[in-house]
């Protein structure tokens, strides 16, 4: 029994939106779940009675008609994702249309067949059939489309062939390449004789290297850059280009976006006031205040480093700054979260045709951006406050990570208030986000990209109805996801951190996802 499993289950009976997107189902079946914050993680767990093979037995009962006797408000992620995709026969989209982008559009993001150009070229394993390739510009060289990213530059199989070859002859030969013209041969698509010097002049002058291939993978800023490319040089093949080339209509789009946000709300009562000016400051400056007043009451209260926290605790049992009572509502906000995260990629087009295990991927991975593009508005930095799960100072929270991942944390959440995102691009980004493949090992990683290019059209299509330059706050809110990518390895030692909570032990689901991160 999988993760999604168990929170498709756990929305089931209390999900009004349930009736458009699961026609199949009578809620009524599980009007005795409607309350499932009454069943506790550790009265689960301690019944001792309920082994996730028993608790699968039920619900194979209630998918033959009768009902379940109980659900356990927690378990694994592979728990939940199973009864997800169990149940997605009966899943429908709540839009008409699945908005997806015109065949023209799709013709110009799709990779192209590995080109061949040079018959000297080392062979190549085949790919599976599930490999995706990225979406890229064409060669820098020869404007062929290209394979990928070599020695530094996008290029095609046989402009990295050559390059290669090229290294060969010139730097460990100590060989030359002569021109027989002007040593400005034009170098493009369609040309079989290229003058191998004006090619390999070009070759540097994109910037290839040999150094150039150390530089690692096809980093997410890489992506980013290429996406851009690749829409503007669509935009500038079909200049009669409209919205509806994107999504299907824009009342639909509107649709789809106050759906992703309906969903948030369940969890975050406030999310959309959050998004208002200045909504939140009166709850800031009151636990601003009441952290004045302690200091008042106590005297300067100097903060401690989490290590002494941690060596108090240990060796007298203190629990200072109730550092517990905070932890435990970090684990039941966290699971909450995760749980919201599963009934938020449902209304994604085409997510649940994703494999349960992909699915479990891209949630397990993406959480922590997922969550922090909406928890950036209720920190302030002047007050250097926080509100949320928990309301605490700064000084405060030095009980549960160290300072220098508060400092990042800092620096990103400056980054994303300057940007002053609505709700709807938020409620995109994360959307996009948890389409972000390269994160993780998937089946069918091709699947996951086109759902990513559709949900940036529908970005680029709420974009143009708001913006007068559409294309700059597209890369404007691409540079936030790769501020958010910054936070990765703070993110990691936080969760770190927090799977050795003893609180942990009666949250399986997080635990189950931050020990994956």
């Amino acid at each position: 029994m999988d993760f999604l499993k168990f929170c498709d289950f756990a929305v089931s009976g209390e999900n009004v939106a349930h009736s458009v997107i699961c026609e199949e189902v009578d809620v009524n079946e599980f009007a005795d779940l409607t309350d499932l914050d009454s069943y506790s993680t550790s009265s689960y767990t301690s019944s001792g009675n309920t082994s996730p093979v028993e608790y699968m037995q039920v619900y194979d009962n209630q998918s033959s008609g009768s009902s379940p006797e109980y659900c356990p408000q927690s378990g694994t992620m592979d728990q939940t994702l199973s009864l997800y995709h169990d149940q997605n026969g009966y899943h429908e989209q709540i839009i008409k249309n699945e908005m997806e982008l015109d065949e023209c559009s799709m013709q110009t993001f799709s990779s192209s067949e590995t080109q061949r150009g040079e018959t000297d070229d080392s062979k190549k394993s085949p790919k599976s059939a599930n490999q995706s390739d990225p979406f890229l510009p064409p060669c820098r060289v020869c404007g062929q489309k290209a394979s990928g990213f070599h020695y530094g530059a996008n290029t095609c199989e046989a402009c990295k062939g050559f390059f290669r070859r090229s290294i060969v002859k010139i730097i460990k030969k100590k060989e030359t390449y002569k021109c027989s013209k002007d040593k400005n041969c034009p170098i493009g698509p369609g040309r079989r004789a290229m003058c191998a010097f004006c090619r390999y002049k070009k070759c540097l002058d994109i910037g290839m290297s040999q150094e150039a291939i150390k530089t690692g993978r096809y980093t997410y800023e890489k992506k980013f850059r290429d996406t851009k490319e690749v829409i503007q040089l669509r935009n500038k093949d079909l200049p009669n280009n409209n919205d509806s080339d994107l999504c299907g209509n824009e009342t639909e789009l509107l649709e789809f976006i106050e759906s992703l946000i309906k969903i948030q709300e369940k969890l975050v009562p406030d999310f959309r006031k959050s998004f208002e000016p200045n909504t939140l400051l009166e709850q800031q400056k009151e636990i601003f205040t009441k952290y004045k007043e302690k200091q008042e009451m106590f005297g300067q209260m100097k903060s401690l480093p989490y290590d002494v926290y941690e060596e108090v605790y240990n060796e007298t049992g203190l629990d200072l700054g109730n550092r517990f009572e905070k932890m435990g509502k970090i684990a039941t906000s966290m699971e909450k979260n995760i749980r919201n995260i599963v009934e938020f990629v449902r209304l994604i087009p085409g997510y649940s045709q994703l494999s349960t295990k992909d699915q479990l991927q891209l949630i397990k991975s993406c959480f922590s951006d997922y969550w922090f593009l909406a928890a950036h508005k209720r920190i302030n930095l002047e007050l250097q406050v926080v509100c949320g799960s928990v309301n605490a100072h700064f000084d405060e929270l030095l009980g549960l990570m160290h300072k220098d991942y508060l400092d990042e944390i800092c620096q990103v959440t400056t980054k994303l208030q300057k940007c002053n995102m609505t709700i709807e691009e938020v409620t995109l980004l994360r959307a996009i986000t948890l389409t972000a493949g390269d994160r993780c090992d998937l089946e069918n990683p091709a699947k996951v990209e086109e759902i990513q290019w559709k949900l940036i059209g529908f970005l680029r299509s709420l974009l143009k109805k708001s913006y007068d330059n559409p294309e700059q706050r597209l890369w404007q809110l691409f540079d936030i996801m790769t501020s958010l990518r910054n936070l990765e390895s703070v993110a990691k030692n936080i969760h770190a951190l927090r799977s050795k909570w003893a609180v942990m032990q009666d949250h399986p689901l997080v635990l189950d996802v931050i020990k994956c991160h």
